[in-house]
């Protein structure tokens, strides 16, 4: 193994390299107990077996034939002569031995039973240092001979194990089950630098920090690993590198400076390394992003890290921001973006691995994949909204602007941020982050906000079923119109921002500002307004109840504080929301201003009426987007 190397093993691996193991003396005792035991059997059973049944028995149980490997999660070691002393880890590689011995106590002779004896070696593969009793005990125990000592965790823990096996498997299906595993269960091996032998501070304070994390492997981790595997040593480190800059999703690639003038300063800096990916110069990127990570890493070891006391009493998370997608769904829009195969970004995060796999990328193309991942972060990051967390909301901030404050540059800049906040909570992000990665890769010159706003607004509008407001019966609350709720939100903010004018003459004191200052956010479901339940309120029909008018996005939280209240008392609540300038819904809003205007409140009349002024808002909408779509088309030469 070399030194500071991250790699996966097998047990078939560790036989074939006589890779021997160390557990040192200040490593704690075998804790696992029945349960996790059994969720490890039960884990490799639903992994490498097919049940015909549910409950199947021995005689209807059949191994897979091209069953995944299995990841049990990494390993951590440092070398000492011809042994790998384990850091972290010593609880898996025990029961890896209590495994063997069930597979020789259990197996018929033949090639299954001699692995698992190969794997055992009389008990020699792992070394209890300074525990001479358990290494005896486990002898003892594959020969199912009798010992005076007594290790009740290592036997309970065997005596699951054989159980387990007696109850699932025949001779013959356990046979199969036995080398399934030898071959397929994988962990992850990382030996730590030589530098931590000779200190040995560094090794007890890496072991404590690894036991406090409580932090387990994500399959990104393990994908990072398995990528690099076949690169040379050189490349290999420098991949790492881009690997780690792009992976951190919670702060921007490039980040705010504590200078004057530090967001101009942000966005020139971004302005400058996209330009010079699109002009060829990649790899000078790179180099910048290689030196950064170096210089952030230059850290020998955990104990020349300095502790800090960190007071969970004060709650600081004004600084706190994060992207509007994570990194295994950023990594699947790689790969797509990669192999032109746009439905990868459609699979589930959870099986980002197996997506890897059977897409895989040439070695010889891995260093491509990686400068790939650091250009669409770029991309992304500047390009993307991302969330703001204050003391109590979020809200999404864009870091692309123009230095020319004009109005019109302003408004530009504004209705992009909110026309992408709107998609960020109605739409998945594959759906429309995918194409627009795409689309800004293609330019030669930096877009101008209005150039990617109409891009995004086309790509939408000609979306199955986005194209054409439906018929108001196809907008009731069993409908679900979730998209166009948003939708028409964004319509009135839309409008009020391109005409200051635009309400004052229907709308008797509204509250401009409060339209300005809405945020999308996520937290959101549909409500009526006049509720379902009407025994404080006069009752309507079902129809009317639940008819587009009557129905607005607001958060589960404020629809059951008001529950089944009077509407005037619902509009009591609201108006703090507009005092504050934190309205959850514009279409409630409005709703609220054509009940104020309306003698008798809120009516089925007015419900309706306000339902064909929303319409009017959204046609108007959708017909300055066709417009859009018109122009590009003739520039096109359709």
């Amino acid at each position: 193994m070399a030194s500071n190397e991250s790699y996966r093993i097998t047990p078939a691996e560790i036989v074939k390299n006589n890779i021997l193991f160390r557990i040192p003396l200040y490593q704690r005792l075998f804790a696992w107990r029945v349960k996790e035991v059994e969720q490890l059997l039960t884990d490799l059973l639903n992994n490498f077996c097919d049940q015909v049944e549910q409950g199947a028995s021995a005689q209807n149980l059949r191994v897979k034939n091209d069953a995944r490997s299995y990841y049990m999660g990494m390993i951590t070691v440092v070398k000492q002569g011809d042994r790998h002393d384990i850091i972290d880890g010593q609880q898996r590689t025990t029961v890896l031995m209590l495994l063997a011995i069930g597979f020789i106590l259990i197996l018929p002779e033949g090639e299954s039973r001699n692995n698992w004896r190969r794997f055992f070696d009389s008990s020699n593969r792992v070394f209890f240092n300074g525990r001479s009793q358990d290494r005896g005990l486990l002898c003892s125990l594959a020969e199912e001979k009798s010992s005076k000592y007594q290790n009740d965790q290592m036997e309970e823990a065997l005596e699951t194990i054989k159980k387990f096996f007696a109850k699932k498997f025949n001779s013959y299906n356990l046979q199969g089950f036995a080398d399934a595993i030898f071959n397929k269960l994988t962990v992850f091996v990382t030996e730590l630098p030589d530098h931590y032998v000779e200190n040995p501070s560094s090794l007890n304070e890496y072991f404590e920090v690894m036991n406090s994390s409580g932090k387990s492997l994500e399959q990104h981790e393990i994908l990072k690993v398995e990528l690099l595997r076949h690169n040379d040593s050189s490349e290999k480190i420098n991949l790492t590198r881009l690997w780690n800059v792009v992976s951190n999703f919670e702060k921007p690639l490039v980040k705010l400076e504590n200078i004057e003038d530090a967001t101009q300063c942000q966005r020139k800096r971004y302005q400058y390394f996209i330009s010079q990916c699109r002009h060829g110069n990649i790899e000078n990127v790179c180099r910048a992003f290689y030196i950064q990570t170096k210089s952030e890493g230059t850290k020998t070891s955990i104990a020349e890290i300095a502790v800090q006391k960190h007071d969970f009493n004060v709650q600081n998370i004004q600084d706190k921001e994060d992207a509007i997608l994570s990194f295994p769904q950023f990594l699947l829009m790689v790969l797509a973006l990669h192999t032109g195969n746009d439905k990868l970004a459609s699979i589930h995060p959870s099986k980002l691995h197996d997506t890897f796999r059977n897409n895989p990328i040439s070695p010889d193309k891995m260093g491509d994949f990686h400068r790939e991942l650091l250009l669409y972060r770029l991309l992304l990051d500047y390009y993307v909204v991302r969330l703001k967390y204050g003391s109590s909301s979020s809200s999404h901030k864009l870091i692309c602007n123009t230095e020319d404050e004009t109005d019109m540059n302003q408004r530009a800049h504004a209705r992009l941020r909110q026309y992408q906040s709107m998609l960020d909570v109605s739409v998945e992000s594959h759906i429309w982050v995918l194409p627009l990665l795409k689309y800004l890769k293609s330019l030669k010159q930096e877009p101008t906000q209005m150039d990617i706003l109409k891009f995004l607004m086309r790509m939408d509008y000609k979306r199955r079923d986005h194209s054409e407001l439906p018929d108001i019966a196809n907008l009731d609350y069993d409908s679900k119109p979730r998209y166009w709720l948003w939708r028409l939100d964004y319509a009135i903010w839309e409008k009020l921002i391109l005409d200051k004018e635009a309400y004052k003459t229907t709308y008797v004191n509204i509250d401009a500002e409060a339209i300005r200052q809405y945020e999308f956010r996520t937290n959101r479901s549909i409500e009526h307004l006049h509720p379902q339940n009407q025994d404080n309120n006069n009752e309507w029909s079902y129809e009317d109840v639940n008819s587009f008018g009557n129905l607005a996005m607001i958060s589960q939280s404020f629809n059951s504080q008001q529950s089944n209240l009077p509407v005037h008392v619902k509009f009591a609540n609201l108006e703090v929301q507009i005092g504050n300038k934190s309205l959850q819904s514009l279409k409630l809003y409005f709703m609220y201003l054509k009940a104020k205007g309306n003698d008798a409140e809120w009516t089925a009349t007015a419900k309706n009426e306000h339902a064909e002024e929303m319409l009017k808002i959204l046609e108007e909408s959708l017909e300055e987007v066709k417009g859009y779509e018109l122009q590009h088309s003739e520039e096109a030469g359709f």
